[in-house]
């Protein structure tokens, strides 16, 4: 089916108007998971240069296959880092764009091979397309600029899907040419797909669903190429998904959920994700969602067995229907596939909005194929006057989300604000009335937020860094935080946290004099008693910041003692190079020059960049020593 001038005029026009309502956001800066991802970008200089573009582009830890598409489309614009985030953000809506056009032309490719006449395929596509581009539920996707990761997955999901349906087409009439395409399309976009981010490996499932839902089988595909392409890969999606079923009780120790309450809350959390689809709002949580109530049992809370059963009825519902309302039924399918990876029992957290860019494709479908009958039902008049009412509707609600996120700064305090049981966005409203000069309230806010959510140690852990930044910081606090944080739950932002703590007590000489030995002990209860021992690399670093508590209380002899028996026993080249670096502040040469000898050895291998500019500076320091040079 050959677009039309008329129908490609109105997705320009779509396009156009999703430009308009999505320009505030693009003034606004990085924010959250953005730097820890893109601060990579600096670890390895240039990335004009081959060499470094490379190590960044396969080095990346943010998933399994390390997303190196995603890195490398990050890596082209290095140079905007950290300055310039209007280029990142602009490109992000150019991907957006993208994909609603992507999602369009498989749209159209869908209702073709649904049998829809075709005076009904463009009108019934762009309505569907443009909801999906101008729903408020999608600028936090595009606004978000690592999450240009979630956006190149879904392009290539809906490039897949497109082409693969476009190949079938040829079924009837030339087999061999309908099923290299559609071999292609599988293979390489589930590739490109997987390589931007880990889900877009569920592409075989999600065209496996559009077959399931085909109401007039006409050309069917041989079962050996489905059995191979589509079913052999859902199999084993599914395979992997049951081996990492493991119902213990501390499965996941940086969470304030195990894996059966995650399985029992995603349920509530796939009809929030509906309700906030179906009925478009303003602003909800944002991104500080880990304080979304957990279900720890069916009746606790009482909403969870209601999800449960209704979310089975849905899906029995859908299949039954798949015949006589195949729409319906792909929206729901295709909904609930998409979510297979990311809502079930991945130890990802519970809940977040970019998680139904992609899922939400074709759920706007049914809505759309209502809407035209309007047509036939009344006038034509009526069916463009609610056309239009649409999506001036969604155009509200997506500009004034998007002006919100226009300030980064006015955006977290929103959703601070509006969530009191979030320990993240308790931190970012303390931190926001400390740069005001309201310590008191800062303290307060903390105080409160650990009254609602005890479990957090991220919040026990700022109390006490706002408690030094305005001067109110006791012996016995350290102690209090020796004692809470035994029952408290391990956060990767409490580790920050606390390295920053330390570095708080070590800056101020008073304040090191008063606090090292309270702060040492914190650390020894925290690798004795608490859960922060199960964390993969915490017992190091708290070795590490030991000694250096050690070298600022001038208990020299402890602190070399210390750093020895960590290089001894976890052989870090970092660690090691830091150790030299500290070492060296205090006026350690010997033991400084020592542990880079050894260090040295250890770093035999490849360095990076990074490490190799530390080795340099390092033995630059060693030598103006030894030379008579006064370092400090």
């Amino acid at each position: 089916m050959k677009l039309k001038n008329k129908n490609v005029l109105y997705l320009a026009c779509t396009c156009l108007l999703t430009i308009l309502v999505y320009l505030p956001s693009l003034k606004g800066g990085f924010i959250l998971d953005d730097f820890h991802n893109l601060a990579e970008m600096t670890k390895y200089g240039d990335l004009n240069q081959w060499e470094n573009a490379k190590q960044f582009i396969f080095g990346g830890n943010a998933g399994p296959t390390g997303r190196p598409i995603s890195l490398l489309s990050f890596a082209i614009t290095s140079n905007a880092w950290p300055n310039y985030p209007y280029i990142f953000k602009v490109i992000n809506l150019i991907i957006h764009l993208l994909c609603g056009i992507f999602l369009y032309l498989a749209t159209i490719q869908v209702l073709k091979f649904y049998g829809y006449s075709e005076n009904k395929i463009a009108s019934i596509a762009l309505i569907s397309c443009a909801i999906w581009m101008l729903h408020p539920f999608m600028l936090s996707t595009t606004a978000y600029v690592i999450q240009r990761m979630t956006q190149l997955a879904a392009l290539f999901t809906f490039m897949g899907i497109w082409t693969y349906l476009y190949g079938r087409s040829y079924l009837a009439f030339n087999q061999r040419k309908a099923y290299i395409v559609m071999s292609i399309a599988v293979i390489c976009f589930t590739a490109l797909a997987t390589f931007s981010k880990e889900n877009g490996i569920l592409l075989p499932f999600l065209i496996l669903v559009i077959e399931f839902c085909h109401p007039n089988r006409t050309t069917k595909i041989v079962w050996q190429w489905k059995a191979i392409f589509l079913i052999l890969p859902s199999l084993t999606i599914i395979g992997y998904l049951l081996s990492l079923l493991n119902f213990s009780e501390n499965r996941w120790i940086i969470r304030n959920f195990n894996q059966v309450e995650r399985l029992l809350t995603e349920p509530r959390i796939l009809f929030d994700y509906l309700y906030h689809l179906y009925i478009p709002s303003f602003e909800g949580n944002g991104l500080y969602q880990d304080g979304y109530i957990v279900s720890k049992t069916l009746f606790e809370p009482i909403s969870t067995l209601f999800a449960i059963v209704g979310l089975l009825l849905v899906l029995i519902i859908s299949v039954l229907l798949k015949n006589k309302a195949p729409l319906f039924s792909l929206g729901i399918l295709f909904f609930l596939v998409s979510h297979l990876i990311e809502s079930t029992v991945v130890g990802l957290e519970l809940y977040f909005e970019h998680r139904n860019y992609a899922s939400s494709a074709f759920l706007f479908l049914g809505i759309a194929t209502l809407i035209f009958k309007l047509k036939e039902w009344y006038s034509v008049q009526v069916y463009q006057c609610t056309v239009t009412l649409l999506l001036l509707i969604l155009c509200f609600f997506t500009y004034q989300r998007s002006v919100l996120w226009s300030n980064t700064e006015n955006l977290k305090l929103y959703w601070s604000q509006n969530n009191l049981y979030s320990p993240r966005a308790q931190v970012e409203l303390a931190r926001y009335y400390l740069i005001e000069n309201d310590t008191n309230k800062s303290i307060q806010i903390l105080e409160k937020a650990l009254e609602k959510r005890p479990d957090s140690s991220l919040l026990s852990i700022r109390l006490l860094r706002h408690k030094i930044d305005t001067g109110v910081i006791t012996t016995q606090d350290f102690k209090w935080l020796s004692e809470i944080i035994i029952n408290q739950r391990p956060e990767w932002q409490a580790i920050e946290d606390l390295k920053l703590l330390i570095r708080q007590t070590t800056a101020d000489p008073d304040l090191a004099a008063q606090f090292s030995d309270d702060m040492i002990n914190v650390l020894d209860v925290m690798v004795q008693k608490s859960r922060f021992k199960f964390i993969r690399n915490f017992n190091q670093t708290a070795d590490y910041e030991k000694g250096v508590l050690y070298l600022v209380s001038q208990q020299n002899e402890r602190a070399i003692e210390t750093f020895e028996k960590n290089y001894i026993k976890y052989k870090n080249v970092d660690l090691g190079l830091s150790m030299v670096g500290e070492l060296l502040a205090y006026h350690q040469i010997e033991s400084a020059r020592n542990f880079l000898k050894n260090t040295m050895k250890l770093a035999e291998i490849q360095l990076s960049k990074k490490q190799e500019e530390a080795f340099l500076i390092l033995i630059n320091h060693i030598y103006e020593h030894d030379q008579g040079k006064q370092y400090d």
